[in-house]
């Protein structure tokens, strides 16, 4: 089985698949931003509303924690979100 990396742009740390971020990029987040994180990502799983929302919430949030990561460590030049290309998929997909 292949290792799951840490989301973090640059970090080559493993993660277990219940985490999104490797234990020190997680605990360098604000608080506001991991209980975000928690809450898309309970509120998707839970099915409360309209799943493809939920989880577009989920990789906004997801993008921020990244972007917010990047910065504080000097790489924002290399934080690529991903909440755009998904909202252009769904757009073409709904033509």
């Amino acid at each position: 089985m292949p290792a799951i990396i840490c989301q973090a742009v640059g970090c080559a740390c493993t993660r277990r698949s219940s985490q999104f971020m490797c234990t020190d990029h997680w605990k360098r987040l604000p608080m506001p931003l991991r209980t975000q994180i928690n809450a898309c990502w309970r509120a998707w799983r839970r099915g409360e509303g309209e799943r493809d929302a939920l989880w577009l919430d989920c990789i906004e949030a997801w993008d921020e924690a990244k972007r917010w990561t990047a910065e504080g460590e000097g790489r924002l030049g290399q934080f690529v979100p991903d909440a755009p290309r998904i909202r252009a998929l769904r757009a073409a997909r709904a033509r």
